[in-house]
């Protein structure tokens, strides 16, 4: 359900116009988006006396993704419809009219595009906290290996008796 305003076409999503609300398990959502395959394409346009074309709009190229491909892995984002249009140039009638065709949902496409997003952050937050806890191993073992080089260093203690200096009489004097 959607209404018009002047910069464009608004989803209805006000709480009060939905029920049985619930989260939505976005774990495979990254999985989906992974899966996309985006395109860049021209459109085959139907011929259709009542609605003039531009060339330049049909020569221009769009981008999206193919349905068929979608499909496979994200069937509740297709939807399908009974083409009734005249068919482009050169395509036989018989061959192109009540044919069906599939749409793409690309609203349902976004929702998975954020859960996608929260759960690279939730990777993300892991991996941070795995690097945390690694650079705060290392510091340890660094102090450690060099604490343990530090008593294990055995400095050479061998006085000698250094002219106007000392004296047999100094304490540390075998």
């Amino acid at each position: 359900c959607a209404y018009t305003q002047w910069w464009g076409i608004q989803d209805v999503s006000d709480e009060r116009c939905k029920r049985e609300i619930a989260d939505l398990k976005t774990t495979r959502s990254l999985e989906k988006v992974l899966r996309a395959q985006p395109k860049y394409y021209k459109r085959v346009l139907p011929k259709n006396p009542n609605v003039p074309i531009a060339e330049e709009d049909a020569e221009s190229y769009g981008i999206g993704l193919i349905a068929q491909d979608v499909l496979t892995y994200n069937p509740h984002c297709v939807g399908k419809w009974t083409d009734t249009s005249n068919p482009p140039d050169g395509v036989d009638e018989s061959d192109y009219k009540g044919e069906e065709r599939f749409g793409i949902n690309y609203r349902d496409w976004t929702i998975h595009c954020i859960g996608s997003i929260q759960e690279q952050q939730k990777m993300i937050q892991s991996q941070q906290e795995t690097i945390t806890q690694l650079q705060q191993q290392l510091a340890d073992r660094v102090k450690y290996e060099e604490e343990k080089a530090f008593y294990e260093n055995k400095v050479p203690f061998n006085p000698s008796i250094v002219k106007n200096v000392s004296s047999r009489n100094d304490e540390y004097f075998p």
